[in-house]
């Protein structure tokens, strides 16, 4: 039951989306939808498949794209003029090249294990990234409301879910031991936080599309 909540957030966030998503809107909104849209599917074939196996292979493949793809997104945002930005998100293309063979290697193919390295790793990229983002809105004279710089409430969603989300997985061989709730469907905090995360999205679409109809 909680399954088909969680993924009823992320189609609501899409939807969101498509009826917020004008062509002024900021392209990381734009490139945004994408992602929910193949977030979406990802989730939807791995509900629907019986073996763990095949599950596996699918998150494996889709943090492979997550993390190069919300580095586009962020790339998007961040000024042009900035250079540590620029290469610290360059560098992360070749890094993430570089994990997936080494996780490849370490852990027999996509199928036997996730690739957890990659996940902590690209999960810390994400939360710098945002903390960047805050660092960049605050700063801007221009900006009256950090809230009202592009992708901001969106970055929040990202950095608190990462920021929740990595420590769990520190513990979660600690939970499997243990007679709770938890242990006995690790993935249910992930899907309580994912909750938050779809909603706040759909908060920040819905925002940037008011902020634009105040400007005209």
């Amino acid at each position: 039951m909680f399954d088909f909540i969680y993924i009823s957030l992320i189609a609501f966030s899409i939807i969101c989306g498509l009826i917020f998503t004008k062509k002024s809107s900021h392209i990381a909104y734009k490139l945004f939808l994408f992602f929910l849209c193949v977030t979406f599917f990802n989730e939807v074939v791995c509900y629907f498949l019986k073996s763990r196996m095949h599950t596996i292979i699918f998150y494996n493949i889709y943090y492979y794209f997550r993390f190069p793809f919300l580095a586009v997104v962020f790339q998007t945002i961040f000024s042009t003029k900035n250079k540590f930005i620029n290469y610290f998100i360059k560098s992360f293309y070749f890094i993430s090249v570089i994990l997936f063979f080494t996780c490849y290697y370490l852990y027999n193919g996509l199928y036997k294990q996730v690739h957890t390295i990659y996940l902590l790793i690209g999960g810390v990229f994400v939360i710098i990234n945002c903390l960047l983002l805050f660092y960049q809105s605050v700063k801007d004279e221009e900006i009256i409301s950090p809230f009202a710089f592009p992708f901001f409430i969106c970055s929040m969603a990202l950095f608190f879910y990462f920021l929740v989300i990595l420590p769990f997985f520190g513990i979660i061989n600690f939970l499997a031991r243990s007679e709770t709730l938890f242990s006995k469907n690790p993935s249910l905090v992930a899907k309580i936080i994912s909750t938050i995360f779809y909603s706040l999205i759909s908060i920040d679409y819905y925002l940037q599309w008011k902020r634009m109809r105040s400007q005209y």
